[in-house]
């Protein structure tokens, strides 16, 4: 595994963690809008569902929406696209993921690899945002090499993941479509650290399923 985690004082990680906590407050918005969210999401899953390359493209309208919904609904945001940011909240540049239940992550959907070596990944803190329940595994991975308990069933809302575990504990892969791949495996693990840290935000709710989405009519 390529050590990320450099010249790092035990005290920098608290701080980072307290920052993780302040985030959190902000993203802590009341049921009714969580529901709005969860309704609009799973509009454009069950839209898109046919599709070829629905998954970039589900992605893509996704994050858009979630940006758009914390931007009208968080006082601390601000538009930023730097690096591997998209927005910031209290001041933290922070990036923004959504996975539709067991998946694996990309930081960017670019091959690379030339500029991968250079890039120092995991720059901020990465808000997960999950929207199906579900355990990920019967029975375990297949090659599995730790303690962790991969029985656990996976919730939907919000994660807000530390960098600082993500450079300590994440090792970047790759496919056909990205040089900065994090695992299925790698995932759960980041999901749970975030969870037993509480720095999970629950959107375990049903949703509306009369709104629906289009390319021309947008939400309806």
């Amino acid at each position: 595994m390529i050590n990320y985690y450099k010249n790092k004082l035990e005290d920098e990680i608290v701080d980072d963690y307290s920052n993780l906590h302040k985030i959190k407050r902000e993203l802590s918005i009341s049921p009714d809008k969580k529901k709005d969210l969860m309704s609009n999401i799973s509009a454009i899953t069950r839209c898109i569902s046919n599709m070829d390359g629905n998954g970039l493209l589900g992605g893509c309208l996704k994050d858009l929406t979630i940006s758009k919904f914390l931007k009208d609904n968080v006082t601390s945001y601000e538009e930023t696209h730097s690096g591997e940011s998209d927005f910031k909240l209290c001041g933290q540049e922070v990036s923004l993921k959504n996975i539709n239940g067991s998946s694996n992550c990309a930081l960017n959907w670019s091959k690379n690899s030339a500029e991968s070596v250079k890039h120092i990944p995991f720059t901020c803190p990465i808000v997960v945002f999950q929207e199906k329940n579900g355990k990920w595994w019967k029975k375990g991975p297949n090659k599995k090499k730790d303690n962790v308990d991969y029985s656990i069933d996976i919730r939907r809302g919000m994660y807000i993941c530390s960098r600082y575990y993500c450079k300590k504990n994440i090792q970047l892969g790759s496919n056909n479509k990205t040089d900065t791949l994090i695992s299925k495996q790698d995932m759960y693990k980041m999901l749970l650290h975030s969870k037993n840290n509480d720095l999970y935000i629950d959107y375990d709710m049903c949703e509306d399923n009369n709104i629906n989405w289009s390319i021309s009519r947008g939400f309806y």
